[in-house]
């Protein structure tokens, strides 16, 4: 190398060596450095020789040892030496280099011959160079220190050429020696002599009294344990023999130490042994399941086994002994397959035969080769599980379950044990009474401490002391703990890993008190939380709603888990219904992997129990089958209810015997049916509800189901006020939010019959008489008995309060307000199939005034005066305050101006009412807002604000109607009082008093409140008007902004804008047109009648029957024109000359363009292709027909125009066929009545001409058909002769009330006389119409007695005398043909009020009508009999 290189490697080194020692990196560079000088010479072979170590490189390793032993010294500790890392490093670089020394010489040279002799020169000149360093330090323990070290790392050929020592072959003979002693020489124990004394000694000093005793001081057991040594190192004792020895007295023990602690009272325990166990012998446990196991096989006795088996449990407790080691060895040794294959096998199994559940077998032969099969492998299955649960693991595993209080959920856990988490959760389903109950065991242990105080039936001190073993105090300090500081999360994190292992086994139904105190303990804490954790929620879901389900008939548990559930919200409790589902019940269950056994197999039974008792319900058996169905629905609630549920979607008679049945159902069980409820509305196409429409098949009426479900909802949430229904009006909200109204009669069945708001539903609006009408007008009591004819039904004020609660809870009742007024738009315009098509018109109708109807039956139970004396606020005060200004209403929410004032009027009634004590009223801000611009030039607010703010409440009073009501509830009053008193009734009935109490108040209220209103009005009404002249603008503005918009709203608003205009003509307000106005209703809306629905079209029919009645009279009374009409504003109308007045003479012709322009509008309708046009048109007809048509020809053409309406071959539509036959019967009555006020004398007298010709040609007709059938009934008499098969038995029958006399025998009556007698009956046609306008009424039959026959020697009842005896039957037995819903119509005096029979239907047949009669004459005959021969009444005597 030349010189240059030779300087910069050396300064190159001195900076490497400064850095290294500065840095103290010392280890990493003396490696380095050492390579560097191996891979010098590496590839350079010449001629075999290989350079010797230069002076630099000699120098170099000399820095290097000098470095190292310079750090030792700095220790200034010799001791230290041995233990110096860096001499430590060194020596390990040498021990390598001496490891790759070739001690042999190779024949040719080679790149390894040259590293193998640069390794030995290296390595030899470094330890030259330590032996330097060490004689230089002068120090003999750390000459001695390195001696060692190289001794025990060198080779010795290196360390004798070195110079450290002497001969290297004296040393291996040493080492070879010393290995020879230690490892390969075998020890012989002297078992006669010394090594007997010494086991006995050994085993005398393990069985010491003081190891056992629990006052043993440490000091002493100290003691023994060195002398327990001292004799095994003295004796030279096998340590193995030792540890079995030593557990065989742990074996002894364990047996006796019961014996001893009762015969000597003092307690004993076991634990200084174990502690001495593993002082002594620790190196040895790893050998001690080994050992265990041998032991067991030797162990023929099955005590002593199990008290192996608690030695291993106390092992495993005290750490000793690793249970997962344990089970390996045992599962290892045993001859069984492994759990996971036995119990892929038995679930299989189970599978396969739940897959059979169910199905129906043809073959009823029971001893065929499947069953024979089947019982084989059950066979095998049971053996197999029986040799599971006697082998040693299982035994070994269920008393570490039992004995390890302390430890008992940590054994569960994962990796403690098994390695895989299911391992536990297989070894409980197959073995769940004995693995399973002692999980259940540790669990309930657990859980003691969090029991809730006042629900604990133990005494916790007690508890501690019991659960103490071996004067161990852990427990006691653990119940001393506060147990409330653990929050509901920790403790499902402490019990969820064991109750996920035993949940899919069942055996939690072995251990009740379990489940019981599981409950207790969450709903205790549920009770003061405010958010749930998602952890509490999953315990609950996965765990203790599925395990319910096992314990059947069981109403307690059900009970307490409704205690547990009740603090959560609905929507998480029907989350957690919805996943005990899961992906079906019964055998759709299967396909779910999440759902256990079990609990797919109790659902087959519970399916099978519900059927058997739905099967045989009814209203005789409904007590006992309800109790059936209860027991049922303890546990299995969703399988009963989704079978109920179909059963009443498919038959709606069952809807009331199904609500009955479920008196005995828990609050669970129904909380649970609201679900199911909810669940069938919202899932179309789950399970069975696939394809479920809400339409029928002609995709206008509402399906059956739906109409079903919303009967069913009604009566139970009225039958249960309770159970919480705030699902069903979210949902309801949901679906008004998009723009769904399909589901509207869930809400309807909820006011009508849950809160007992029947009498606010108007529909149809057609249908309503003028009582009902008038009766609107007044007070809600007047209202409800007006509604109902005065059958009132038993209202529910539990769940009318608890309706009103939900509806008030969170503003819910004025959001589906302000929805439905929103979703009317959605109506009209939206669609209702996804494929795009528009809604039939007729549905479009019917779901339009559903909608208006539900918002007026909502408003007015909201926004109900009364208060109640449950209540803290009237409900009225809670609307006032839920409900958005009038401004917001409309800006805000997007309403029209009447919605905005519907909604708004109960508020401004209330100001009103206030006012009148108070004295004060303030206006409602944002009506300049409500109308355009140019409306306000005609019209004032005030005018607007007036006709919006009130109703017909405010500006009419029926006086009539109230006192007719109350005259008839006096007289039902003084009918009850009349009446014995009903003993199953201790109160007595005094709702008709107090009803008629009440509405005399409510009258002189009204009349009060009417006055009041009207003089307001009055002094107001120079402010209503802009213009004090009539003005067609003006008129036309308020029809259009005021009249027509809230006529359309309901029937009490149609009457109202009748009578707000009648009242504005009577305080003949300036400027109001009254004629003016009527011009422009009647030409207007008769012709928007192209366009209404049917509730709207029957709205717009009462303002024009109260229109049509004034105009009416007017025109045909002069002198009540004069009165009412001349001279006033409201007769002024715009003409050619200006605002002239209306003259009677100009009101006749004004009247006639009226009566034309109506007629011809509704004609028109009448013969459209339009549905809803014939529909509305004879909906107005219908209600008009007492006042229009006055003339004869707009009325003759009608009934023409009627005709092919009411013929089936011309027209599909049933409904409409019925409407228009029966207008066209009342058109005629009303004819005959003199409605047509214009008909001439003559033509009246050629129609009663032609009707008594047409009489006259059907009764001659009858005759000739009578001859007819006499002379071949005479022929066929003659044929068949006289009939006497039945003479002997034939009685009598004589006048009611004349003794029968049994002797006299009847004639025989030939066939020929009794079929002419039959004859007559049927061809006597009906009696002449009179002409006092009562026509279509037929006259009464006329009765016939024996006497009145011609005496032809025969005697008999003919047909007319069974008429005749039916009817005095009838009339005699009273109550027995009575109605049921017309029990309490009592007539005066006490007496039973009977029915009215029903008149013959329109257009029906006297030999129908005397056809029905005779089918009751017999019965009623036999009836009479019985009566008179003495028999109790009401029970028809038997034939002897």
């Amino acid at each position: 190398m030349p010189a240059t290189s030779v300087a910069a490697v050396d300064s190159v080194k001195e900076a490497v060596f400064q850095a290294a020692a500065d840095a103290g990196n010392l280890h990493e560079w003396i490696l380095t450095s050492i390579s560097t000088l191996l891979l010098k010479d590496k590839g350079k072979v010449s001629n075999n020789i290989v350079s010797s170590l230069t002076q630099e490189e000699r120098d170099f390793l000399d820095k290097i040892v000098s470095l190292v032993f310079s750090r030792v010294d700095g220790d200034n500790d010799s001791s230290l030496a041995s233990s110096s890392s860096s001499l430590h490093t060194l020596i390990n670089v040498l021990w390598l280099l001496a490891c790759n020394v070739n001690a042999g010489d190779s024949s040719k040279p080679s790149e390894d011959a040259l590293t193998t002799t640069r390794n030995e020169q290296l390595a030899t000149y470094m330890l030259q160079s330590i032996k330097s360093e060490c004689i230089a330090k002068t120090d003999e323990n750390l000459t001695q220190s390195v001696h060692d070290l190289l001794v025990a790392h060198m080779p010795a050929a290196l360390l004798q050429s070195s110079g450290w020592i002497f001969q290297s072959s004296l040393l291996d003979k040493k080492l070879k020696l010393y290995n020879t002693q230690s490892n390969y020489k075998q020890v012989k124990y002297n078992i006669l002599a010394e090594q007997s004394e010494g086991y006995s000694k050994y085993l005398a000093l393990l069985n010491h009294e003081c190891i056992f005793h629990t006052s043993t001081t440490s000091t002493d057991a100290t003691l023994l344990k060195e002398r327990v040594l001292t004799a095994i190192g003295t004796f030279q004792l096998d340590p193995v023999r030792c540890l079995d020895l030593l557990t065989d007295v742990l074996l002894w023990r364990q047996q006796q130490i019961d014996t001893e602690t009762r015969q000597h009272g003092v307690k004993m325990t076991l634990t200084n042994l174990i502690v001495m166990m593993q002082a002594c012998f620790q190196p040895l446990l790893c050998h001690l399941p080994d050992l265990l196991v041998f032991k067991l096989s030797a162990a023929s006795d099955e005590k002593r086994q199990s008290s192996l088996f608690i030695v291993m449990a106390m092992l495993v407790e005290q750490k000793l002994l690793n249970a997962k080691q344990m089970v390996r060895v045992l599962l290892a040794s045993s001859k069984l397959a492994s759990v996971s294959e036995i119990y892929e096998t038995i679930y299989k199994h189970i599978e396969q035969g739940l897959q059979t559940m169910g199905r129906i077998k043809l073959q009823n032969s029971s001893n065929t080769e499947a069953d024979a099969e089947k019982q084989e492998q059950d066979m095998r299955h049971k053996q197999l599980l029986n040799e599971l649960a006697s082998s040693h693991a299982v035994r070994f595993l269920l008393e570490l379950l039992r004995s390890d209080n302390k430890h008992g959920l940590a054994l569960l856990s994962t990796g403690n044990v098994f390695d895989d988490d299911n391992e536990w959760s297989q070894l409980c389903f197959l073995l769940p009474e004995t693995i399973g109950v002692a999980i259940c065991d540790i669990i309930q242990q657990e859980i003691q401490q969090f029991l809730p105080p006042t629900r604990c039936g133990f005494d916790q001190s007690a508890l501690a002391k019991d659960m103490t073993v071996d004067g161990d105090t852990d427990v006691e300090m653990h119940l001393e703990n506060d147990a409330s500081s653990l929050s509901l999360e920790e403790i499902t994190a402490k019990i969820s890993a064991p109750l996920d292992c035993i949940y899919g086994s069942g055996c939690i139904v072995l251990r009740p008190v379990l489940y019981t105190q599981l409950c207790r303990v969450i709903a205790h804490r549920l009770a003061t939380m405010s958010d749930i954790s998602d952890s509490v929620v999953h315990l609950i879901k996965s765990f203790l709603l599925p395990s319910l389900s096992l314990f059947s008939m069981n109403p307690t548990l059900a009970h307490e888990v409704w205690e547990m559930l009740r603090h959560l919200p609905y929507q998480t409790r029907y989350a957690l219904y919805d996943s005990w589902r899961g992906k079906g019940l019964e055998r759709a269950g299967l396909g779910d992997l999440n759902k256990p056994l079990w609990l797919i197999e109790s659902e087959f039974k519970a399916g099978k129990d519900i059927r058997y008792a739905l099967k045989r319900l009814s209203k005789d058996t409904i007590r006992d089958m309800s109790r059936h169905i209860a027991k049922v629905c303890h546990s299995h609630p969703l399988v009963v209810f989704t079978s109920i549920l179909g059963q009443i979607e498919s038959y709606d008679n069952l809807v009331q015997v199904m609500v009955d049945a479920l008196r005995y159902v828990t609050p669970l069980g129904l909380d649970v049916l609201s679900c199911c409820i909810l669940d069938r509305l919202s899932k179309n196409n789950a399970d069975d509800r696939a394809n479920r429409n809400r339409l029928k098949d002609d995709g206008v009426n509402v399906s059956q189901w739906l109409q079903s479900l919303e009967a069913f909802v009604g009566y139970f949430y009225k039958q249960f006020p309770f159970v919480d229904f705030q699902g069903i009006l979210g949902y309801l909200v949901t679906r008004l939010k998009d723009g769904h109204v399909m589901e509207l009669g869930l809400l309807r069945a909820l006011l009508k019959t849950s809160a007992g708001w029947s009498f606010a539903d108007y529909a149809p609006a057609s249908s309503l008489s003028h009582t009902q009408l008038m009766g609107r007008s007044g007070s809600h009591l007047l209202k409800r008995e007006t509604m109902s004819f005065g059958i009132v039904d038993h209202i529910n004020q539990k769940s009318s309060r608890e309706v009103r609660r939900v509806l008030q809870t969170d503003n819910v009742g004025v959001c589906l307000l302000i929805l439905l007024a929103q979703v009317r738009h959605h109506i009209v315009f939206g669609k209702v199939k996804s494929d795009g098509h528009e809604k039939p018109i007729k549905l479009v109708a019917y779901l339009l005034d559903t909608c208006q109807v539900t918002i007026a039956m909502l408003l007015d139970f909201l926004s109900f005066p009364e208060g109640d004396g449950a209540l803290t606020r009237s409900p009225i005060e809670v609307y006032t305050k839920a409900l958005p200004s009038l401004k917001d209403l409309f800006s805000v929410h997007e309403l029209d101006a009447a919605t905005c004032w519907m909604l708004y009027r109960p508020v401004q009634h209330a100001k009103v009412t206030d006012s009148m004590t108070k004295g004060s009223l303030t206006s409602p801000d944002g009506t300049d807002l409500m109308l355009q611009t140019n409306a306000w030039d005609h019209i004032t607010p005030d005018l607007f604000e007036a006709f919006y703010a009130h109703a017909s409440y405010d500006i009419q009073c029926p006086e009539d109607i109230y006192k007719s009501e109350i005259h008839r509830l006096e007289k039902e009053s003084e009918r009850q009082a009349q009446q014995k008193p009903d003993p199953a009734n201790a109160v007595p009935d005094d709702r008709a008093k107090e009803a008629a109490m009440r509405l005399s108040k409510d009258l002189a209220i009204h009349q009060e409140h009417v006055v009041h209103v009207r003089r307001v009005l009055e002094s107001n009404r120079g402010s209503l008007l802009k213009m004090e002249d009539v003005s067609i603008d003006a008129m036309t503005t308020f029809l259009c902004s005021c009249i027509f918009p809230r006529c359309m709203q309901g029937p009490d608003d149609a009457i109202y804008c009748a009578q707000f205009v009648a009242l504005l003509h009577v305080h003949d307000t300036p400027g109001f047109g009254t004629l003016c106005l009527y011009d422009s209703i009647i030409t207007h809306m008769s012709r928007a009648l192209f366009g209404l629905t049917e509730g709207e079209a029957a709205n717009l029919s009462i303002l024009l029957l109260e229109v049509w009645k004034n105009v009416s009279r007017w025109r045909y009374d002069e002198e009540a024109f004069n009165n009412e009409m001349a001279g006033r504003n409201g007769s002024f109308m715009p003409g050619g000359d200006g605002v002239v007045e209306v003259t009677f003479g100009k009101y006749e012709e004004l009247y006639n363009k009226w009566h034309a322009s109506v007629g011809a509008v509704l004609v028109g309708a009448l013969k459209s292709s339009e549905y809803i046009h014939i529909r509305n048109c004879l909906i107005v007809l219908t209600r008009l027909v007492s006042v229009f048509p006055t003339r004869p020809g707009l009325g003759n053409k009608l009934i023409r125009t009627l005709e092919p309406l009411a013929s089936e071959e011309t027209n599909s539509f049933a409904d409409i066929r019925a409407a228009a036959a029966a207008y066209s019967q009342q058109l005629v009555r009303a004819r005959d009545d003199g409605v047509w006020r214009e008909e001439s004398t003559a033509s009246v007298e050629a129609r009663q001409r032609k009707q008594e010709a047409a009489v006259a040609a059907r009764q001659k007709q009858a005759q000739l058909q009578m001859e007819e059938i006499k002379l071949e009934s005479e022929k066929i008499g003659k044929e068949l002769g006289p009939d006497r098969r039945r003479d002997d038995r034939r009685r009598v029958i004589g006048k009611p009330g004349e003794p029968v006399d049994h002797e006299r025998r009847p004639a025989p009556t030939s066939g020929m006389e009794l079929t002419n007698r039959m004859i007559e009956t049927r061809v006597q046609g009906p009696s002449p119409r009179p002409d006092d306008g009562r026509s279509g009424r037929l006259n009464e039959p006329r009765r016939q007695g024996p006497s009145s026959r011609p005496d032809d020697g025969r005697s008999g009842p003919t047909v007319q005398d069974f008429a005749t005896m039916a009817a005095d039957a009838s009339r005699n037995l009273g109550n027995r043909f009575q109605r049921p819903d017309e029990g309490h119509r009592r007539a005066d005096g006490g007496g039973t009020k009977r029915s009215r029979p029903p008149s013959p239907e329109e257009g029906e047949s006297a030999e129908r009508v005397a056809s029905k009669r005779s089918r009751l004459a017999p019965a009623a005959e036999v009836e009479r009999s019985n009566i008179g021969n003495g028999r109790r009444r009401g029970r028809p005597g038997r034939r002897k």
